[in-house]
C-alpha cells in the first residue's frame, strides 16, 4: 500500500486542480485576518481563537470542505477515466488497499490545508489580534476537533467518488450534500437550538419588561437533543458550531472518529463489490 500512497502523492503534486483549489485557500488564509481586523469596531474586542474557527469554515459556509470536495472529487474521477483504477488491480493491488491509498490521499490533502491555515495563523492572525483569551486545552480541543471535521469530509467525499467513479457525478453528488446539510439542516438546527428551556424576562399585558423566569412553552428537550446530535455528527455541523458559539467540546471528536470509521468500511465494501470495467 506504500507504493499506492507514493504514487497517489506524486500524481497530487503535478495535479493543477490541487494546486488551483489549494492556492485559494492560501489566499483565504492570507486575506482572513485582515478583512475580519477590518470589519470589527473599536469596541469589539476580538479572539484570536475565532480566527482558528474561521479557518475551518465562516458565516455557516464551510470553505475548505467545498474545496476538498472539489479537489478529491477531480482527483479520484480521474483515476477511473484513465483505468489507472483497473491497472491497479490488474497489477494486484487489492481493492481494500486502493481505497485505503486514496483515503490517506485524501486525508493528506486536508491536513496540508490545515497545516497551511495554521502556518498562517501563527504568522499573522496572532500577532495581529494579540493572546488566546482561553486555555490551553480548549485550544487543543478546537484544534483536534476542527482538523478531524476536515479528516471526516474526505472520508466522505473518497466514499462517494470511489462509489460513483465519475469525477462530474462525485462533485455534484458531493456538493448538493454539503449544500444541503450547510443550508437546511444547520439552519433547521440553529432555530432549535436557539430556543431555551427558559426566559430570563417578559412583556408583561401592559408592555413592561418583567424580570422573571418563566418556561418557554416552545421548547422541546427532544428536537433540541436530536439538532445537538446532527451538528456534532456531521462535518459543517462541526465547524458551524465552532464558528458561531466557539465550543470546546469532546462529543464532536468521537462522532468525527465514528463517520470515519463508518464511511471507511462503507466505502471499503462498496468498491469491492461493485463492476469496475
Amino acid at each position: 500500500m506504500t507504493n499506492l500512497l507514493r504514487a497517489n502523492l506524486l500524481r497530487l503534486v503535478k495535479s493543477a486542480t490541487f494546486w488551483i483549489f489549494f492556492s485559494l485557500y492560501v489566499i483565504y488564509s492570507i486575506a482572513l485576518p485582515f478583512i475580519t481586523h477590518s470589519m470589527f469596531s473599536e469596541d469589539f474586542v476580538a479572539r484570536a481563537d475565532n480566527l482558528i474557527a474561521f479557518g475551518y469554515g465562516i458565516i455557516g459556509i464551510p470553505i475548505p470542505g467545498i474545496l476538498i470536495a472539489i479537489i478529491c472529487n477531480v482527483f479520484f474521477g480521474v483515476e477511473f477515466h484513465d483505468r489507472a483504477v483497473q491497472n491497479k488491480i490488474i497489477q494486484g493491488y487489492s481493492r481494500t488497499k486502493i481505497y485505503t491509498a486514496n483515503l490517506l490521499t485524501a486525508c493528506v490533502i486536508s491536513l496540508a490545508m490545515s497545516a497551511v491555515y495554521m502556518l498562517f495563523f501563527l504568522t499573522i492572525s496572532l500577532p495581529l489580534y494579540g493572546k488566546l483569551p482561553v486555555q490551553a486545552k480548549d485550544i487543543t480541543l478546537l484544534l483536534i476537533g476542527g482538523i478531524l471535521s476536515m479528516i471526516s469530509y474526505s472520508s466522505i467525499y473518497t466514499l462517494i467518488a470511489m462509489a460513483s467513479k465519475n469525477q462530474i457525478v462525485a462533485i455534484l453528488i458531493t456538493l448538493g450534500t454539503v449544500i444541503f446539510i450547510t443550508v437546511i439542516v444547520n439552519s433547521f438546527c440553529l432555530d432549535v437550538m436557539n430556543q431555551q428551556p427558559y426566559y430570563t424576562g417578559h412583556y408583561d399585558r401592559y408592555g413592561e419588561w418583567v424580570e422573571e423566569i418563566v418556561e418557554n412553552p416552545y421548547y422541546n428537550k427532544i428536537e433540541h437533543d436530536f439538532c445537538q446530535f446532527i451538528l456534532d455528527c456531521f462535518p459543517s455541523g462541526q465547524t458551524f458550531q465552532l464558528y458561531n458559539y466557539n465550543v470546546y467540546r469532546w462529543q464532536p471528536i468521537l462522532y468525527s472518529l465514528g463517520l470515519l470509521a463508518a464511511t471507511t468500511g462503507a466505502g471499503i465494501t462498496i468498491f469491492n463489490k461493485s463492476n469496475i470495467k
